[in-house]
């Protein structure tokens, strides 16, 4: 089987730990996962199967939706509730203060990721370099922070907000710049992933379910095959006398297939045995028109 199941993976298991434990309750050795969860983390964990994992860098570029418990006026060298207390500061965060500094963090800005997380600097995991003692300087990057919302106090200082953004964020450190920015400090308390791209929190399956229905002998029927997978994309046929260039990987215009013109942004392209390729419409510079070209050949 290809495809993906959508594991709500649960706190204390890593992203690599819930990939072979997939593996092991799927029988199926080709699994990955669409984006590392932290470990205290719970939620959405995409776990791609077969030729499901071709799909990895177009998961990694989905939207993500969190919902994050921020303790303010104490800050942690994780920035969460795993790491040793390193600081407490005085803090005086109402519901006003709190949105107030919401629209300094919307739109694209620059983190410094967490020492304690899976980037990799020099080669090795930064977490490992801080476990060891040594000191990691972690360079900034560039993240996109779509919503922000306030959904409920729920104790002095103690705020759970919704966040929605791009792949690559974290969510301890945009508490912790949320807390500096109100002149105190911060750790997150609880985060639990909601949504990544098309998969959502409703949706996903718990590591019971998984464990029961491997003991039913019909895991396999978590799997969510890659049509169904890629269908928010449109879809193309290859017409008959292009469809040896297609599964070739060569560029398709639209009269190659059943189309009256293309748009740049992607198409699941099928010839007569079903489901062929991912594709993405470019414009091609010598001819001015869009074509198909293979991101995925399935």
């Amino acid at each position: 089987m290809d495809g993906a199941v959508n594991l709500l993976k649960p706190p204390g298991m890593t992203s690599s730990d819930a990939v072979v434990w997939m593996r092991r309750m799927l029988g199926i050795k080709k699994c990955g996962h669409g984006g590392t969860l932290d470990p205290a983390a719970a939620g959405v964990l995409p776990v791609l199967v077969g030729k499901g994992c071709q799909l990895f860098d177009m998961m990694l570029g989905h939207t993500k939706r969190y919902m994050a418990t921020i303790v303010f006026g104490v800050a942690t060298d994780t920035l969460d509730a795993e790491g040793a207390v390193t600081m407490r500061c005085n803090a005086d965060v109402s519901v006003l203060r709190l949105a107030g500094v919401f629209p300094r963090f919307l739109g694209s800005i620059q983190q410094i990721p967490p020492a304690y997380s899976a980037v990799r600097v020099g080669g090795r995991k930064a977490y490992a370099l801080a476990r060891s003692g040594r000191a990691v300087d972690m360079p900034r990057r560039w993240v996109q922070i779509y919503q922000l919302r306030l959904c409920a106090q729920l104790a002095p200082n103690v705020y759970t907000i919704e966040v929605a953004c791009s792949s690559g964020t974290y969510i301890r450190t945009l508490a912790a710049d949320m807390a500096r920015a109100l002149g105190t400090c911060a750790h997150l308390a609880a985060l639990t992933r909601v949504q990544s791209g098309t998969f959502r929190l409703e949706d996903a399956v718990t590591v019971e379910d998984v464990k029961r229905l491997h003991d039913a002998g019909c895991a396999h029927s978590l799997i969510t095959p890659m049509e169904a997978l890629l269908a928010h994309y449109p879809a193309v046929w290859v017409r008959p006398y292009a469809q040896v260039r297609a599964r070739n990987g060569g560029a398709l215009c639209a009269r190659d297939v059943d189309a009256d013109a293309l748009a740049e942004k992607p198409y699941r392209v099928y010839d007569k045995q079903g489901l062929l390729a991912l594709c993405q419409g470019v414009r091609d510079q010598a001819s001015g028109q869009v074509v198909l070209r293979p991101k995925v050949m399935l």
